[in-house]
């Protein structure tokens, strides 16, 4: 009994371990160039607009696995794998961030400055995520330990 066991065990971790290198290759996100993951880590602001910054920092297990969309006002302006950020410009006023992964969308309606910086964190939970405005030091600190995702710089080019 204990040997079959033993086999059971080394099977079920076998296939777990195939699971993971399978899934691995589900996420695809293109990455920014250097030059541009340095400029948007200057967190310099365009007088007459606001900068939006997305990040995803933290660790989800079988989410990994799989890109998030990013969109404002309902336009894909960028996609996230962990330990990435998007970063992209719009004009003052009222918007609707917004975060997909495999169908469940999670927005919010923000009411944007001109020249301010704004960061959104995606947050983890069990079962779900959550698309959340962080302090503007916590954001930062963010954006600095992760990398640039390719995305619209603004939504207006």
């Amino acid at each position: 009994m204990k040997k079959l066991n033993s086999k059971l065990k080394k099977l079920a971790l076998a296939l777990f371990l195939l699971c993971n290198i399978l899934l691995a290759g589900c996420i695809n996100v293109q990455m920014a160039p250097h030059n541009s993951d340095v400029a948007a880590k200057k967190f310099v602001t365009d007088p007459v607009k606001a900068n939006i910054y997305i990040t995803r920092t933290r660790k989800w297990w079988i989410a990994d696995n799989f890109a998030m969309q990013a969109l404002i006002d309902g336009r894909v302006v960028g996609s996230l794998a962990p330990n990435t950020f998007v970063m992209f410009s719009v004009l003052p006023g009222k918007h609707t961030v917004a975060i997909s992964i495999e169908g469940n969308v999670v927005q919010q309606r923000v009411d944007l400055n001109w020249g301010t910086n704004y960061f959104f964190e995606v947050k983890p939970f069990v079962g779900h995520f959550e698309l959340g405005l962080v302090p503007e030091e916590q954001g930062r600190q963010e954006v600095i330990k992760s990398k640039r995702a390719e995305g619209a710089v603004s939504i207006y080019d």
